[in-house]
């Protein structure tokens, strides 16, 4: 009976620690997934934590973007908008948004359309024309050059020494005063009236501003324009109206300009213009080159533009209206004045 008793309690002893020694392995199976999770737990944390990284990114950099962009702009229209009031507010900002851009592309240039004839030829008729019926800026190099003097500016104060002293104006200077006109036109083109003079200015205007789109050449014979001037002198008031003058000035045009014309003829550039003819023949003419690229702003075809006077005939009985007196660039200077004006286009 004692050797059965002590039988039964060691295979209850065994039971116990089998049971004990499986508990392990059960509490192992339990815990693995657990122990995954916890491992599992940290990656997730952080990806969550680098899409929070990547969107607070994207909101740092929207916020630069409209502090920089668009809140200077917008806070200035809305300012302009509190002191004008106006009926349709959100138009009003729309308006003043897209007038004051900073982002806008920059406006296109405008182009440029060289104008040479001899004295006499109605390019300065011509050139007023264009202006009020396509909406073109006029220059002329040696009203730029007077300007500049005036303005007291110190690139005016040497230009005055170099006039005082006799000396030559350098065509840089001339051909630096042109691109800063041209920049500063809002026009759809520029007409560059006595320009180029001389072959190295041309070359210059070319690597210093642009290339023109053509020239327009009016020709005219020395004995038309002669008659012309002549005739104008009578009441113009102007010492260079004469024999004299007109001669030396035929010369200066020939010598100087009509090379330029043959350096643009061999670009295929010139548009040339049979000045003989009444103001109203050439201008028919000249508009259709004007016509192929910019759409008229003034007056329709065949009626006057209000406020302008009428064009007087370029016919052998009628005097042209030329441009002002203009100094001639590269050349010696005189000051401009009514008893001694400088050589005229």
């Amino acid at each position: 009976r004692g050797g059965e008793e002590g039988k039964r309690m060691a295979e209850g002893d065994a039971a116990v620690t089998g049971v004990a020694m499986d508990a392990p392995a059960a509490q192992g199976a339990v815990t693995a997934p657990a122990a995954t999770a916890a491992a599992a737990a940290p990656a997730t944390s952080a990806g969550a934590e680098g899409v929070g990284m990547g969107r607070s990114e994207k909101q740092m950099a929207a916020k630069a973007y409209l502090v920089e962009k668009v809140q200077p702009v917008l806070s200035e229209a809305l300012s302009q908008l509190a002191k004008a009031t106006p009926e349709d507010p959100v138009q009003f900002v729309i308006d003043y948004v897209r007038k004051n851009n900073p982002n806008a592309p920059p406006p296109p240039k405008p182009k440029v359309v060289f104008v040479l004839g001899g004295p006499g030829s109605g390019k300065g008729t011509q050139c007023a024309k264009i202006v009020s019926d396509f909406g073109w800026d006029h220059v002329s190099a040696g009203d730029l050059l007077r300007d500049e003097v005036q303005s007291k500016s110190p690139e005016g104060v040497m230009i005055g020494e170099m006039i005082r002293n006799g000396q030559i104006v350098p065509g840089h200077i001339t051909v630096g005063l042109l691109k800063k006109s041209i920049e500063r036109s809002s026009a759809a083109g520029v007409l560059v009236d006595g320009f180029p003079r001389k072959i190295d200015q041309a070359g210059m205007f070319e690597s210093m501003v642009c290339l023109a789109e053509f020239v327009l050449f009016f020709d005219c014979p020395e004995e038309v324009m002669e008659k012309r001037l002549l005739e104008r002198g009578k009441t113009s008031g102007r010492s260079d109206d004469n024999i004299k003058s007109i001669k030396k000035r035929f010369k200066t045009f020939v010598d100087q300009s009509m090379p330029v014309v043959a350096y643009y003829e061999a670009k295929d550039m010139v548009h040339k213009v049979d000045a003989t003819m009444t103001v109203d023949q050439v201008y028919a003419r000249v508009a259709k080159y004007f016509s192929e690229t910019t759409p008229k702003t003034g007056a329709a075809a065949g009626q006057a533009v209000p406020g302008t006077a009428p064009h007087a005939d370029l016919d052998n009985s009628t005097p042209a209206v030329t441009s002002a007196a203009e100094p001639i660039a590269d050349a010696p200077l005189a000051p401009a004045g009514p008893a001694d004006p400088v050589a005229t286009s």
